[in-house]
């Protein structure tokens, strides 16, 4: 019986890496214009650039904040850049706040945590984008953050290193689609698994949705160890009448090469 598709996990790659602020409010562009980010041009915007935000950023009040991170990272990085930048970086763990809470203000809020070492297990500040393909225009959020990084330090924000492959290529391999056939996918896809479930490919990872899809998939004509005709849906294993496990596959009944039912020989 052919495996569904391999390598589901619940949690996301257990590589350090980065945590990610990621715009959930506002939409960044899909890619960068050709008028890159300057310090000059910086210098001519107004301020604020986040508008007049007073959160605090002691201590305790960035402790205390729930930053909705889906993993602990240890001693990785914290990145920003533009969504398509983080949404194709491996090693990137998401922050994500829900709208309810979401501002420009919290951006910034979570900035000033970062760069004041309030933050102790969310690492250090980094950019997946490079200063070079950030946008000039400041209607969305990553250039204000690299601007106002830039300000309040007087160094443009250091680029994520290499070596955590931010961004990366982000494919998913070594999958069996519905019909019997090899698959690989593309972050943000979805394919329809050997087992007639739904995956998705996420930072490289297959990770199944619930969902089903392809089709009814159904075995039928067999019968058990017991004599009882006997119809299986796909993914499902029955006792075959000689004493060995059959599995349902696209259609069709597939030996496993496994005993049951107590006896046979």
């Amino acid at each position: 019986m052919r495996n569904p598709l391999p390598g589901i996990v619940a949690t996301l790659l257990l590589a350090a890496g980065c945590t990610t602020a990621e715009d959930v409010s506002l939409r960044e562009p899909v890619s960068a214009s050709a008028d890159a980010l300057t310090e000059e041009e910086c210098d001519e915007y107004a301020d604020p650039l986040f508008g007049n935000c007073n959160e605090p950023v002691d201590r305790d009040s960035c402790q205390s904040i729930d930053w909705d991170m889906h993993r602990e990272p240890t001693g990785d990085y914290a990145c920003f850049g533009y969504k398509p930048d983080l949404d194709v970086c491996r090693n990137c763990n998401r922050l994500n706040l829900p709208n309810t809470v979401y501002s420009l203000c919290k951006n910034k809020q979570y900035m000033d945590c970062l760069m004041n070492g309030h933050l102790d297990n969310h690492g250090a500040l980094c950019f997946v984008t490079s200063i070079e393909d950030i946008d000039a225009h400041l209607t969305y959020v990553t250039p204000r953050e690299a601007c106002y990084y830039r300000q309040q330090t007087g160094t443009w924000p250091p680029q994520c290193p290499t070596e955590l492959a931010c961004p990366s290529p982000c494919e998913c391999t070594g999958g069996t689609d519905h019909l019997g056939n090899p698959v690989s996918a593309s972050c943000g896809q979805s394919v329809c698994g050997a087992d007639y479930q739904s995956y998705d490919c996420v930072q490289g990872q297959w990770i199944a949705t619930g969902g089903a899809c392809g089709g009814s998939c159904q075995c039928t004509g067999g019968t058990d160890y017991l004599g009882n005709p006997v119809s299986a849906s796909c993914g499902q294993s029955v006792c075959g009448a000689d004493y060995q496990f059959y599995g349902c596959v696209q259609g069709q009944w597939v030996a496993t090469g496994s005993a049951c039912g107590g006896s046979g020989g």
